[in-house]
């Protein structure tokens, strides 16, 4: 079974997972198929307890591909702290910004007492 797009924790990508029925023997192939769907299933129901909505399970033809798609969903947590983060970054910026014009005005004003003429 290989994955694709296997999300992060916090990811907002949609979430892929994908599986190469040209890899399965054709002996096998009824009971391989039954076992794959299962257990894109129980993912389905895993990633929906994360999360997830819009989780379907896309057949394709017979030698392509099953697909369990889905769309992650952030909760009210994760959009307070997503917020805060970004709030506390401006903050920062904003600092930094500021004693970098309290250092420019410093030097300044070095240089001018520096360069003007002494009476």
């Amino acid at each position: 079974m290989r994955h694709f797009n296997e999300p992060k924790s916090n990811s907002l990508l949609p979430l892929e997972i994908a599986v190469d029925l040209c890899s399965i023997s054709t002996m096998y192939l009824e009971d391989s198929l039954k076992g794959i769907i299962s257990k894109l299933e129980e993912m389905k129901k895993k990633y929906r307890s994360l999360g997830y909505s819009k989780l379907r399970i896309n057949y394709s033809t017979l030698w392509g591909s099953l697909r369990l798609t889905g769309q992650r969903v952030e909760t009210a947590d994760e959009v307070k702290n997503r917020l805060e983060r970004c709030q506390r970054s401006q903050e920062l910026y904003a600092r930094q910004r500021a004693i970098a014009r309290e250092n420019r005005k410093r030097q300044y004003e070095k240089l001018r007492e520096e360069f003007e003429p002494q009476e």
